[in-house]
C-alpha cells in the first residue's frame, strides 16, 4: 500500500495478475475493487484529486467492491 496526501483516502495499491485495486479511506475502512485495469489504476497515481478520480473512474464505473477486513 502507498500512502498519499488526500483528505478522503490514506492510502492505495494495486495488484497487476489479480487486478485488484486496494484502497484505505481516511475514515478507516479498506475496500478491494475487482478486475480494475492497469491503466485506471496508473491514472489514479498520476492524479491532482484522488478522491475524485475514484468516484468518477471506479466507483461511477461499478467495478465489484467489498469490504476487506
Amino acid at each position: 500500500m502507498k500512502s498519499c496526501k488526500s483528505s478522503q483516502v490514506k492510502a492505495h495499491g494495486y495488484d497487476p495478475v489479480s487486478k485488484k485495486l486496494r484502497v484505505e479511506y481516511s475514515s478507516g475502512g479498506v475496500y478491494e475493487y475487482e478486475g480494475v485495469p492497469q491503466s485506471v489504476y496508473d491514472g489514479l497515481c498520476g492524479c491532482e484529486s484522488i478522491g475524485k478520480y475514484l468516484n468518477g473512474k471506479v466507483k461511477a464505473a461499478g467495478f465489484k467492491f467489498r469490504k476487506a477486513k
